[in-house]
């Protein structure tokens, strides 16, 4: 990850109210994530065993749907997909987390029977700022989980699904000036295939600016560009995308980006 502040600040009014707050103790990591209408809910947890570093077999990465009840969130354990474990399907495991200050309480009478053995995720969790290093560290962690999960979701559940799950972190990515290349491009392609193409050509901008050499960006964009009428920057982006991708001796170029070049 690297951290570029420059045109970041573009995409800033996308999702005001999106955020990801971070919580951890001695073993675990709990991300509580907020979409930009404030009304999806969710959280990440990862580790349950060892202290945090130490990592074990018994490590667990899990994501809950949070409803609102009162002040506190009943968490229900839904489909997760990333490089340490996967599950899927609804389960019965659900769990309480109650925020009381900058202190967030997870509890649960249910063993998480989709963590191994030994996994144990229940206690008190405190804020961690998101001005430190510990918090970019943490971030950085969730992030890719998120990120990993959402490619997995795009396929099985669609575009809508997996832009809400990356749409808490690419904001706070914006707010802390965090910069992922494939994240953001990714994103953006997600917004393209959402026909927000508007939302799409303002991120990739971003990509095309600080990875110039990244050949799908130029792809992606000019696909929003074309669904935004904007067929002389949708041909000029075209064009930058095949000249990269012939310099690379790869021929395997759509028809699409063929044919919109001219």
């Amino acid at each position: 990850m690297r951290v570029i502040i420059s045109m970041l600040m573009l995409l800033s009014s996308f999702y005001a109210n999106a955020s990801v707050k971070i919580y951890e103790n001695d073993t675990s990591i709990l991300g509580f994530e907020q979409t930009g209408n404030s009304t999806k809910v969710t959280s990440t947890l990862y580790g349950g065993s060892a202290p945090l570093g130490e990592n074990t077999s018994a490590d667990c990465v899990v994501k809950y749907s949070l409803e609102a009840e009162g002040v506190n969130f009943k968490g229900r354990l839904i489909s997760f997909y990333t490089d340490i474990m996967s599950y899927s399907g609804e389960s019965k495991s659900t769990a309480s987390f109650e925020p009381v200050g900058r202190v967030m309480t997870y509890i649960s009478d249910i063993s998480l029977d989709v963590c191994p053995v030994g996994t144990d995720f229940i206690g008190d969790y405190y804020l961690v700022s998101d001005r430190t290093s510990k918090y970019t560290s943490d971030f950085d962690s969730l992030i890719r989980f998120n990120y990993a999960n959402a490619l997995k979701v795009f396929h099985s559940e669609g575009v809508a699904s997996a832009i809400g799950l990356l749409e808490p972190y690419v904001q706070q990515s914006i707010n802390n000036g965090y910069y992922y290349p494939d994240i953001f491009n990714d994103y953006g392609f997600l917004l393209q295939q959402a026909g927000r193409n508007a939302d799409a050509v303002t991120v990739l901008k971003v990509v095309v600016k600080n990875t110039p050499k990244r050949v799908v960006a130029y792809l992606n964009i000019a696909d929003a560009y074309w669904g935004l009428g904007d067929k002389v920057r949708s041909s000029q982006n075209y064009k930058k995308y095949i000249a990269l991708m012939k310099s690379s001796h790869d021929e395997k170029i759509p028809v699409r980006a063929i044919d919109r070049s001219k």
